[in-house]
């Protein structure tokens, strides 16, 4: 059992922190989306769909930076159906068929590696300089609560979390200040004593230090666009989810 100085909680990110969720995993989803729904590829081309799905999902990153909103699975399938017509697909109310198939598809590529594991399971059984137990928590921008809780459940995950906050569930998102102090509340954390973890330097670091946590920064699966182009990051790095138990326990945070 490690005794984690400093620090009275823990909270993670999903995809690209916790779990893998990589431009491969993203192809398999839209794969799998694509061919749950009957006659949807004599309809429509594969690359017309995987197309649309792009633009939605810029949409929705555009508007998750400028405004405390997140998509959810009805919204993400309407965008879809108003995207697929704009681009000349007669394809009127196949929202209902994208929603219906969505959780399945998703679910079916989420994977936890053993490291992820490997971690959880440490700090599931540390302490904080006083002996209390260390608090973890989940704060995840998904746009498919039952598709996350689903994949925990699956893979006997949740047990490990004080807290878990799926922005689809809650209406708003990271990087807002909102979010992350929902988290903390149901924890019943400070925030100068929480570390955020995350693998986005905007939605995560920037979010998680606006509400006066301490924000890690996890590079292991090089997530596409990060770092931002021309910033420079100040704040705690990690390159492999296994490096922050050594930084924990020797208290090498910074602010």
């Amino acid at each position: 059992m490690a005794s984690i100085p400093g620090i009275d909680g823990v909270l993670f990110d999903l995809g690209n922190t916790l779990i893998p969720f990589t431009p491969a995993d993203s192809m398999e989803f839209v794969l799998k989306w694509f061919h749950s729904i009957p006659g949807l590829e004599g309809q429509v081309p594969f690359p017309d769909f995987l197309e649309t799905f792009r633009s939605v999902v810029r949409k929705e990153r555009e508007r998750m930076l400028d405004q405390e909103w997140e998509t959810n699975v009805g919204t993400r399938s309407e965008m879809m159906e108003n995207a697929l017509i704009e681009r000349g697909f007669d394809q009127k109310g196949i929202s209902k068929l994208l929603k219906a198939t969505h959780t399945g598809a998703f679910t079916s590529c989420l994977r936890i590696g053993k490291n992820g594991r490997y971690v959880l399971d440490i700090l599931s059984t540390s302490t904080t300089e006083t002996g209390k137990k260390l608090k973890i928590g989940l704060i995840s921008n998904a746009g498919d609560g039952d598709a996350i809780r689903q994949f925990l459940d699956r893979n006997d995950l949740t047990h490990y979390f004080d807290s878990i906050i799926i922005s689809a569930e809650v209406g708003f998102a990271k990087p807002w200040k909102r979010i992350f102090q929902r988290g903390l509340d149901e924890m019943n954390l400070s925030p100068d004593r929480s570390v955020y973890v995350g693998d986005r330097y905007r939605i995560d670091v920037l979010g998680s230090r606006e509400v006066g946590m301490k924000p890690v920064y996890i590079r292991q699966y090089h997530t596409a666009g990060e770092p931002p182009e021309g910033v420079e990051i100040e704040c705690t790095r990690i390159e492999h989810i296994l490096d922050l138990i050594p930084l924990l326990e020797n208290g090498g945070l910074l602010n």
